[in-house]
């Protein structure tokens, strides 16, 4: 069984060495320690040995590293999923055609407009600039470029509200290895402020290699002054305490233009989610089950396991050892299937309780009328928190059947005010 080490992690920059993530680890076999780094200098950047902490104001882009970790480079590359996905499947799934439903449930907000499966983080600039939804700001850049950190250094909190346009004008890479390693091979730097803002104001303790994924895989919202990206955790970092925040502040996503109830959108609350499933208490990261352990070197294609021989037979079946590869992967599409038909169901019966409410809303009293609209409001995040989720249920399937139960409860109670 594996570890279970935990670190409190401090504002500013936060550093953590972390072989198993490392872009620019080196090609030797496995140790427990890092190896020590030389200093050198890549397309004129000087790279600053391991055991120092670098403020630089330069970025070496991914390209420039392709000759010194080609393997690194060649696998981060497959990260493009615009034409097919990692089980094969088409990557161009429209969620507003396929789960009709939510064309309802977020009417009056951007996600009504346009909601698509993620193509790739090498993709991440495309994405953020084609999309139909309305961009804010700059800070709608924060986990779509490197140069977003450097932007954010030297522009500090007035970058935030700064025009999109004319910070996307100024950016050239999509997500790479600055976004995790800045320019030290071997390093782990966590670099989004949002992130270390909240995990140094609220104590949060975070398993240490799934950091460098939660600082973008979390819920968040944009403060309606400044712009600024912030995390929902004062209370905690489960769906009960971010609602309990969210209510606290009053705060609205959108606005439903036929029920008028005052909605909240979750965004992809992947490490919260995690973070408190099963397999994280047994001592399980992100990059165990999304980076293989190659023969000298680690994967940078972040795939699920089942595209992975080697995280399957080194990982998933080294404590599932009663299984087979396709016995667990079948347990799995039947755990994904059943939350999907929940999710789909519990999705109607949302938006059919947003039909009700907009057809009684002129002759219900006005304590009834904010009632019913409170519990569409919870019902709504809690069935959002599993269907913005990118895993179908499977990174936490009990608190992804405990969200839908709640979901389904509060809707239940809502109809029964009519």
């Amino acid at each position: 069984m594996k570890s279970n080490k935990k670190a409190v992690v401090t504002l500013g920059c936060i550093v953590v060495v972390f072989s198993l993530v490392a872009l620019a680890c080196a090609k030797q076999p496995q140790s427990t320690e890092q190896p020590q780094q030389e200093s050198l200098t890549v397309n004129g950047v000087e790279i600053i040995p391991d055991d120092q902490v670098v403020s630089d104001d330069q970025i070496v882009f991914a390209a420039d590293w392709a000759t010194i970790y080609p393997d690194e480079y060649a696998t981060y590359l497959l990260n493009d999923v615009t034409s097919y996905d990692y089980a094969g499947a088409p990557a161009t799934t429209d969620y507003l055609e396929a789960y009709p439903a939510i064309k309802t449930l977020y009417n009056g907000g951007g996600f009504a407009k346009e909601f698509n499966k993620p193509i790739g983080h090498i993709n991440s600039l495309e994405t953020v600039f084609s999309t139909a939804r309305t961009k804010k700001g700059s800070s709608c850049l924060s986990c779509k470029t490197p140069q977003y950190i450097l932007m954010e250094r030297e522009g500090g909190t007035a970058f935030y509200s700064t025009p999109f346009e004319e910070s996307f004008a100024k950016v050239t890479e999509p997500i790479s290895c600055y976004d995790c390693h800045e320019n030290q091979p071997g390093i782990i730097h966590v670099n989004r402020t949002n992130i270390t803002n909240a995990i140094e104001e609220y104590s949060i303790e975070i398993e240490e290699k799934i950091l460098v994924c939660a600082q973008c895989h979390n819920d968040y919202y944009m403060d309606p002054e400044t712009g600024a990206v912030i995390n929902p955790y004062k209370y905690g970092t489960d769906p009960e305490s971010m609602l309990k925040y969210y209510n606290e502040i009053d705060f609205v996503d959108f606005t439903n233009p036929d029920s008028g109830t005052p909605l909240l959108k979750v965004q992809h609350p992947e490490w919260e989610t995690f973070s408190a499933s099963l397999h994280a208490s047994q001592g399980l990261t992100c990059p165990d089950c999304h980076m293989a352990k190659e023969d000298g070197y680690t994967s940078h294609i972040w795939t699920t396991p089942f595209k992975s021989e080697t995280i399957m037979n080194d990982v998933c079946l080294g404590c599932h050892t009663e299984l087979t590869v396709q016995e667990l992967e079948d347990r799995v599409n039947g755990l994904q299937d059943e939350t999907q038909a929940r999710v789909t169901d519990i999705s109607e019966q949302i938006a059919a309780l947003n039909g009700k409410i907009a057809e009684n809303k002129d002759t219900m009293d006005t304590a009834t009328l904010e009632k019913v609209r409170s519990l569409h409001r919870d019902a709504q995040f809690y069935w959002d928190f599993v269907f913005s989720e990118n895993s179908d249920g499977y990174h936490n399937s009990a608190l992804a059947e405990e969200c839908l139960d709640t979901s389904q409860a509060v809707i239940d109670e809502a109809n029964a005010l009519f």
